[in-house]
């Protein structure tokens, strides 16, 4: 979870369910560069080749833990259902 200034836009209600989940999940608040450190890394490391399509974490492969994250289908079907909310067909 990025430092920014969320905090400042919520009401009292929301930054302390916010601060809580953050607490409760052992998460922590990363600065701008620590929070995407992940993206750059995965935008231009070319050994990630070899990860095509892989869960990262804080410039890592790393293995994902929801139940959803390894069906299969997942993609394609997600594929299709977003060509078909927006009406439009999309080549890859």
């Amino acid at each position: 979870i990025y430092a920014t200034n969320i905090f400042a836009t919520l009401e009292p209600q929301e930054d302390a369910e916010l601060r809580g989940f953050i607490t409760a999940t052992g998460s922590k608040l990363k600065s701008l560069e620590e929070g995407t450190a992940t993206t750059i890394f995965a935008a231009l490391d070319p050994n990630l080749r070899e990860h095509n399509g892989a869960y990262l974490a804080d410039c890592q492969v790393s293995e994902t833990t929801g139940p959803g994250a390894k069906v299969p289908d997942a993609p394609e079907n997600l594929w299709k259902l977003s060509e078909t909310l927006v009406g439009e067909t999309f080549a890859y």
